[in-house]
């Protein structure tokens, strides 16, 4: 039998006894993320009122009707804020689609060979020289 050596006060520490300690915040983060995005997806059937309909005075205070109040055309906040999640969503998710692509690209340029890491480069600018106007209307969509 092994015995473990622990300074005076302090008991032995077990195998299990920091297990849970160590997984809880993981656990914690997930359960969170797992929420917002239920929310997100599930939130327009959870929403009380029509997202686009003008049920009430302009700039109501929250009451027991209208939870988050209603905007300047009398709409209920809480709809259009549950209402949201549905776009907001996949387009988070396209981001992040989209970095790792851009990343994933950047890893693979920086790892093969010059010669064959300036070849998509030496095919791509060329075009875009030729016509800059797409670029330049993607970079100033308002």
């Amino acid at each position: 039998m092994t015995t473990v050596l622990t300074p005076p006060g302090r008991r032995a520490r077990t195998a299990r006894s920091g297990t849970l300690r160590r997984r809880r915040p993981p656990l914690l983060s997930g359960a969170g993320t797992l929420l917002v995005l239920l929310l997100a997806l599930l939130g327009p059937l959870a929403a009380p009122h029509s997202p686009t309909a003008q049920l009430a005075a302009p700039f109501q205070e929250p009451d027991g009707q209208f939870l988050l109040g209603t905007d300047v055309l009398g709409r209920d906040v809480l709809s259009r804020v549950l209402s949201g999640g549905r776009t907001i969503v996949p387009t988070a998710l396209a981001g992040t689609a989209a970095a790792a692509v851009g990343v994933a690209a950047g890893v693979l340029a920086a790892m093969v060979s010059r010669r064959l890491g300036d070849l998509p480069l030496s095919c791509i600018f060329p075009y875009q020289s030729a016509s800059p106007q797409p670029a330049c209307a993607v970079w100033n969509w308002p």
